[in-house]
């Protein structure tokens, strides 16, 4: 039997645990959230359906800090009135 752990590659565990942060549950808990359900749905009910407050501010904080785009950031030329029209 293969395990799945050498399935996955380190970069994809860590964007599920990322994720899994953000929503505020184990790694355990959000996977299960995305496999659908007898009724075919995903999870019944979404994080900020159910979460407190406190638990939304958390989750927010934590997808704030979390990984950083790669994208270079635009020039102010580039975002000019001259260019975009």
């Amino acid at each position: 039997m293969i395990q799945t752990k050498e399935q996955i590659s380190d970069e994809t565990i860590a964007l599920i645990e990322s994720q899994a942060k953000l929503a505020g549950l184990s790694v355990d808990d959000y996977l299960k959230t995305l496999i659908p359900h007898e009724n075919g749905n995903g999870a019944e009910t979404s994080f900020y359906e159910t979460a407190s407050p406190e638990k939304r501010k958390e989750a927010l904080k934590a997808w704030l800090n979390g990984p950083k785009s790669d994208a270079p950031a635009l020039a102010l030329e580039d975002i000019s009135r001259e260019t975009i029209y």
